[in-house]
């Protein structure tokens, strides 16, 4: 999957997929291979990666970049490759509150993503709401998703891993201002914005 989404979203046009039928089979491809650790890049691809690390505030390079390569796969591959791909790495996140799954239907509604903090009737607390009104309100601005889709990703994220966790890992600032770090060395923020995005999706 890492792979696929380094190639979707190359800076160089002539290093991404030629077509969406190619991105498709590779995605195809990719899924159809057991997890057993990090797929093997080829040696451009590497070469091309290797400036990935972007100066601190540079927007686009952190979750932008996660979220832009899933609502592209998405897109492609319709709603049941959302419900795939969340199914696909819970054996691997046995460990992590699962956030909510697409039904049956495909559809999830939007309460479902902040349940886990409504359901003992206890609302989110105010350091919480600023995280997350913060984290949302950037990922609309990216016009990748919906207001709507930004807040289901933004609360999920949340609850799933923590205001506590996400602050100590520098996806939020002491302020709670949101740093769009690389999430290349925050393995459990990207298998939760991963999730979480894809879920969030099927939100009209």
């Amino acid at each position: 999957m890492n792979r696929v989404l380094r190639t979707a979203m190359a800076k160089d046009p002539a290093e991404r997929h030629p077509s969406a039928a190619a991105m498709g089979a590779e995605l195809r491809a990719a899924l159809a291979l057991p997890d057993v650790g990090p797929p093997e890049v080829p040696s451009e691809v590497a070469r091309a990666a290797a400036p990935a690390p972007a100066p601190a505030g540079s927007a686009g390079r952190g979750r932008l970049a996660l979220v832009a390569g899933l609502v592209a796969l998405v897109l492609l591959a319709g709603g049941g490759l959302a419900y795939a791909l969340t199914r696909g790495g819970d054996s691997d996140r046995a460990a992590t509150p699962a956030s909510p799954r697409p039904s049956a239907s495909g559809v999830t509604t939007p309460a479902e993503p902040s349940a886990s903090s409504s359901s003992s009737g206890v609302a989110p607390s105010t350091n919480q709401r600023t995280a997350i009104d913060n984290f949302s309100r950037q990922l609309a601005a990216s016009s990748v998703m919906s207001q709507e889709q930004s807040n289901c990703v933004a609360t999920s994220v949340v609850n799933q891993l923590g205001l506590s966790k996400l602050v100590a890992d520098g996806f939020f600032a002491e302020d709670l201002t949101f740093l769009d770090p690389d999430l290349a060395d925050l393995p459990d923020e990207k298998a939760a914005l991963s999730q979480a995005t894809l879920s969030c999706l099927t939100l009209d």
